[in-house]
């Protein structure tokens, strides 16, 4: 009933904040948010605690620590929804033993941002989610000490206590930008167990209850944007609030085994590339068009600005409103794109670092050839086909990772989800597999395993197909 009460008083908390939000607010921003954050998780750990000084081991103390990824988007004033996944972790070791405990958990994110401008937000919400909470123990005198086949050796044994729960997280998170595609989000909530049932090795063995509830503290940097979609001023003449477009054009050189820098706050990006060569008049030209659209009375302060920089040359996006991008540039030259929020579509590119990082949106990666490449996103997909990369990185806050890779393909891949699935089809002569309950790790070598792939989600999905 306790438990029922407290619910029950963060709901009309939140309730009445947004309400009151909703009816004090005069123009109205919309935002979007994601990317990764590390957590720490302030349980009442005596339980476990006195567990293990009863089976010989130290305390692993009162703090689990991990990292995790979420997204969420809403309207300052009115509501905010995504989700949110994290992994957790503490340890205890002595000379012939150690324990661990991990907590796996996520769930779906909603709330009201009761207050907030084009810089900052406010929200109140309460995650409603599920995970598991596991104790693994390790050791020659964990209960009855195990013996080899030959009666010779002690084999260590091992036990594995766990806890499926249910569970509701009212937090409070602020969420700042520092640069128009990307800012910061701090959040304090309390982790509240409401259901649970066991599994592993506790039927018939005392056990601690895994049933832990306590404040959890995350930070993270996170990718998108805040930008104002509507005005409530009654005064504020028709032709300021009429959308307008306008297309423009341009080119600027940018020299062979430089950078080229583009940012961008919202809109979609698509980029291909060209081979150089001597029939061209100016083989280092990046070529680009841009749509924008914004108010009629901000479209002159939505601006396109390209210059050079002490690595390359860039593109640059100034002002509130959308901006389209599309590009052709110079193969070899490397590659930086920051997106708040849109589509980033790379397509035919050959460079040495290729670095794509994306707020709210899809990103896709084809025919790429790079030493690194590196693509980062708060909520949206991931989806590579036809890339060679002898490192390959994609980490995603909410979403899905799709990797397409053929019969030959030679590396040592990890992919993990922290909640959510991870698919590997099987390639020929591949090693390793996948494993997990709640979050599912992928560890596998194909071929030699001359290149690196860590694919990563928070919560969604993750498949790796063979494309043939």
């Amino acid at each position: 009933m306790k438990r029922v009460a407290h619910l029950a008083l963060l709901t009309m908390i939140v309730a009445a904040a947004w309400s009151g939000a909703v009816a004090a607010q005069s123009e109205v921003h919309g935002f979007g948010f994601g990317g990764p954050f590390a957590m720490a998780f302030f349980a009442d750990m005596t339980g476990i605690n006195t567990f293990l000084s009863e089976n010989g081991l130290p305390s692993m103390g009162d703090v689990l620590l991990g990292a995790g990824g979420n997204g969420r988007g809403g309207v300052v004033g009115g509501g905010a929804a995504g989700g949110i996944g994290w992994g957790l972790t503490a340890q205890s070791a002595s000379e012939d033993r150690r324990a661990e405990f991990v907590f796996g958990g996520g769930g779906f994110d909603m709330g009201a941002a009761v207050g907030g401008s084009e810089s900052s937000v406010l929200t109140f919400g309460v995650v409603l989610g599920g995970g598991a909470n596991v104790l693994t123990l390790t050791g020659p005198t964990l209960g009855t000490e195990g013996v080899s086949a030959l009666g010779i050796v002690p084999e260590p044994t091992t036990r594995e206590l766990g806890r499926v729960i249910g569970f509701v997280q009212p937090y409070l998170s602020m969420a700042a930008r520092l640069l128009p595609w990307m800012g910061f989000e701090f959040r304090a909530g309390y982790v509240l167990p409401v259901l649970g049932f066991d599994f592993g090795d506790q039927v018939g063995i005392p056990a601690p209850s895994l049933d832990l509830a306590g404040l959890t503290v995350s930070f993270g940097f996170v990718f998108g944007g805040i930008g104002s979609i509507g005005t409530d001023s009654q005064d504020e003449e028709t032709s300021a609030r009429r959308e307008v477009t306008q297309v423009s054009s341009g080119s600027f050189g940018v020299d062979a085994n430089t950078e080229l820098m583009i940012e961008n706050t919202l809109g979609d990006i698509v980029i291909s590339s060209y081979e150089q060569d001597a029939s061209q008049t100016d083989a280092s030209a990046v070529e680009w068009q841009a749509t924008r659209t914004a108010k009629e009375k901000d479209i002159d302060e939505l601006t396109v600005e390209s210059g050079a920089t002490e690595i390359g040359a860039s593109l640059t996006t100034s002002g509130s409103g959308r901006v389209d991008y599309v590009l052709r540039i110079p193969s070899g030259v490397d590659l930086k794109v920051r997106n708040g929020t849109g589509d980033v579509t790379l397509v035919g590119h050959d460079a040495m670092t290729i670095i794509l990082e994306n707020g709210v949106g899809e990103v896709n990666v084809e025919d790429v050839s790079a030493a690194a490449l590196i693509v980062a996103a708060g909520v949206g997909e991931i989806h590579f086909r036809e890339v060679d990369a002898l490192t390959l990185i994609a980490d995603l806050g909410l979403g899905e990772i799709t990797l397409d890779l053929p019969p030959s393909a030679s590396a040592t891949l990890m992919a993990k989800a922290g909640i959510g699935d991870v698919d590997i089809d099987q390639f020929p002569g591949m090693t390793g597999g996948v494993h997990g309950l709640l979050g599912k790790s992928g560890d596998v070598t194909l071929g030699n395993g001359e290149n690196r792939i860590e694919l990563t989600t928070g919560i969604g999905s993750i498949s790796v197909d063979l494309d043939l």
